[in-house]
């Protein structure tokens, strides 16, 4: 599971709005990717925008998982 920070939350903070203005609009702060699972020896690449956490669960028997991260160098966020 990825976590990242919702866009349209960090745009209204940019126009000035304050964060219980936000609030009141019912935009969250953050936006957490639906769950997927990875099978045992594959790989997948994720390209979240603004990501901070990811979230992982063992569901069968012992392994490595490995995770690459890399900063956005695309703009200025």
């Amino acid at each position: 599971m990825i976590t990242s920070m919702n866009p349209e939350y960090l745009i209204l903070l940019m126009q000035g709005y304050t964060v219980a203005q936000i609030a009141a609009l019912g935009v969250a702060a953050t936006i957490t990717e639906v769950p997927q699972f990875i099978p045992n020896g594959d790989y997948l690449r994720f390209f979240p925008t603004y990501g901070y956490a990811i979230t992982f669960y063992q569901s069968t028997v012992a392994g490595v998982i490995r995770i690459w991260v890399e900063g956005n160098t695309e703009g200025g966020e």
